[in-house]
């Protein structure tokens, strides 16, 4: 009992001691610039509490759990005419009613970069440090809780770059690649820990003000920590970025894709991206097919749509509605046991703002089916203050 109260203070230590160095060393990183940049400091303090009815997604012998949480968020960014610092840091401490299912945990959040304006366009780096509860991914992915253990936290790790260029007034071009490191706090038999690197590169012809098409490049490596060998996926597509109202952009491409590695398959691949933004209503919309890295020791084929919406009702009111409905499976056909893991959400909100704060009651719905059909509910109150810019 003492011992485990000791470990979990000296990991809070840890984490507190993380994020408190992180914000020291951006400090120090530009203290010779400062005389001639503009600096920005943001704080936010988060506390929610939530009512989960079934956080396992069980279909039988539910288990509910009411979480309070509470989050400072510090913000820093520094820039110049030609450069820009940022750093975002969250600690989320969480206390759970049934340790059973959700145990108390804090969950640091750590982003960090750099971006140079460029006379033709933009270089940037990044880096990131996660750590969230690794059931929900078990969940959407696996499509059941069991083998893990509920104490199990998943932390992801990214370093990644970004160079855009303007070759003139048609041509342009934009590269991102990023490495993930994600593991696991838990050995488990279900999940397995990888890395990934990630490139995506895109030729952008200007066609006219409100219309650009462009070729896509991709190359995407998953390694799983086992003794499964490496997915390599090289993927194509053609797309366009239109433009045809005011408020309106749309981003949609397809194209194909062949995996090599442990096995040997192939397949299309597509994806839309829509926003609409008026003076009181704005609404979202995604739907794509793509192939993704899991912590399942695979790669998965994931089909998802995402339709959403939020309405002004004052200066002061907000509400809105998401409807998120995912799909996911082996990506390799020839795989014998490959089931279907189908997630469905429906989400609504009230928000009111204040001067210096902001207070949201937000209910939720989902459905789960790995063949079994299981249901959750979530009703939860935040308050955020903030900003406190200083």
């Amino acid at each position: 009992m003492h011992k485990t109260q000791l470990s979990s203070s000296l990991e809070l230590n840890f984490k507190l001691s993380l994020l408190k160095y992180a914000v020291v060393s951006l400090f120090l990183v530009n203290s010779l610039q400062l005389h001639a940049a503009d600096v920005e400091k943001e704080f936010y303090l988060t506390s929610e509490i939530t009512h989960l009815s079934n956080p396992n997604l069980a279909a039988n012998n539910k288990s509910p759990v009411t979480v309070l949480r509470v989050a400072p968020e510090f913000n820093l960014t520094v820039g110049s005419e030609l450069n820009r610092y940022y750093l975002n840091t969250l600690l989320s401490v969480y206390r759970n009613s049934n340790e059973d299912v959700l145990p108390n945990r804090e969950n640091p959040s750590i982003n960090l970069g750099w971006e140079r304006t460029l006379s033709t366009g933009l270089f940037g780096i990044r880096a990131s440090y996660v750590e969230d509860v690794a059931l929900t991914q078990l969940l959407t992915t696996a499509g059941t809780a069991a083998g893990n253990n509920s104490e199990n936290q998943i932390k992801t790790k990214t370093l990644g770059a970004n160079w855009d260029h303007e070759f003139n007034a048609r041509f342009s071009i934009e590269n991102d690649i990023t490495y993930s490191d994600v593991s696991f706090s838990e050995d488990t038999a279900t999940l397995v820990e990888y890395t990934t690197l990630d490139f995506a590169g895109r030729l952008l012809y200007h066609n006219t003000e409100n219309l650009s098409t462009y070729a896509q490049l991709g190359f995407l490596q998953f390694d799983p920590d086992s003794d499964v060998s490496n997915t390599n996926i090289s993927r194509a597509r053609l797309g366009a970025i239109f433009n045809p109202l005011d408020g309106l952009k749309l981003d949609g491409n397809a194209g194909y894709y062949k995996a090599t590695g442990s096995s040997s398959f192939n397949g299309g691949e597509a994806q839309v991206i829509a926003t609409y933004e008026r003076d009181r209503v704005n609404y979202n919309f995604s739907a794509s097919k793509l192939v993704t890295a899991t912590g399942l020791n695979q790669v998965q084929k994931t089909t998802s749509f995402v339709l959403g919406a939020s309405y002004l009702l004052s200066e002061l009111n907000t509400i809105g509605a998401e409807f998120n409905s995912t799909n996911n499976k082996n990506a390799d056909s020839l795989v014998t046991t490959n089931t279907d893991v189908r997630t469905k959400s429906l989400a609504a909100f009230f928000e009111r703002t204040l001067k210096d704060w902001k207070f949201r009651a937000n209910a939720k719905f989902i459905q789960l089916d790995n063949g079994v059909t299981s249901n959750a509910n979530e009703i939860g109150v935040t308050a955020i203050y903030g900003p406190l810019v200083f």
